[in-house]
């Protein structure tokens, strides 16, 4: 009688695993083509465990009894394969989302679940803007054109940059999305734009920059001064922090 009863929590524990595992699996391989690109060794070895899951579930749904599903021939043995051959596909795709990762260090600042998202929704910038926020310290998303006239090859041309404030930076060079580059392709192309753009702004500002003493005692001058500050503001707010520290 403990032997049974041994066998039956074995058996539960097993398949408690096994489905937890599945339902992990099946919502990143089944639900993302983009996924199926990357991955297709683990996509197809994915499509052949599950296939063979949902059929084990299905003998089992069966038999609502717990000794009539215990009789399954070889049920712990095959809950236990396919539970390392899961274990596997997990591996590796750790593995891939550490690679892209390196690639694209503000990757650690996301989630499995979310560069899951970014890397399964590749054509659809939309979504993928969304997460801006958790990869930039000053960026909650960026402002992109999907009309008509874009060229055939691409999906969204991005313009510029939103700040949590509200504030919009034009960039100084727009970049475009397309099927042909990965995400993190153009994610790089926006960390370089964001730097190159926030520099050449501040450069501007500091040839702009009539704040001196001279400058501010006249109304007109103040007025001048003014235009300039909320015209720059944040490099305004760079040049003070460093002349104070200077």
């Amino acid at each position: 009688m403990i032997a049974l009863f041994v066998s039956l929590l074995m058996v539960e524990l097993f398949v408690t695993d096994v489905q937890r595992r599945w339902v992990y699996l099946e919502g990143i391989f089944l639900g993302s083509a983009d996924i199926k690109a990357q991955l297709p060794a683990e996509w197809s070895r994915f499509k052949s465990v599950d296939g063979e899951f949902v059929t084990l579930m299905r003998r089992i749904s069966g038999r609502p009894f717990a000794m009539e599903a215990l009789n399954i021939e070889n049920l712990q043995r095959t809950l236990d394969r396919l539970g390392n051959l899961m274990g596997v596909i997990q591996r590796a795709l750790g593995e891939y989302l550490a690679k892209q990762r390196t690639d694209f260090s503000r990757f650690y600042f996301l989630g499995d679940d979310d560069l899951l998202e970014i890397i399964g929704n590749a054509g659809e910038p939309g979504k993928v803007l969304g997460h801006l926020a958790k990869m930039f310290a000053g960026i909650s998303s960026a402002q992109s054109d999907t009309s008509a006239d874009l060229p055939e090859d691409v999906v969204a041309r991005l313009t510029a940059m939103v700040s949590k404030d509200g504030e919009i930076v034009p960039l100084d060079k727009s970049i475009d999305v397309s099927p042909k580059i990965s995400v993190k392709e153009w994610l790089k192309q926006l960390e370089d734009g964001m730097h190159s753009t926030l520099a050449k702004l501040l450069e501007t500002a500091v040839e702009q920059d009539s704040s001196s003493a001279i400058a501010t005692t006249t109304l007109e001058g103040q007025k001048g001064f003014v235009d300039w500050a909320n015209q720059f503001p944040a490099q305004n707010h760079w040049q003070r922090h460093a002349k104070l520290s200077s």
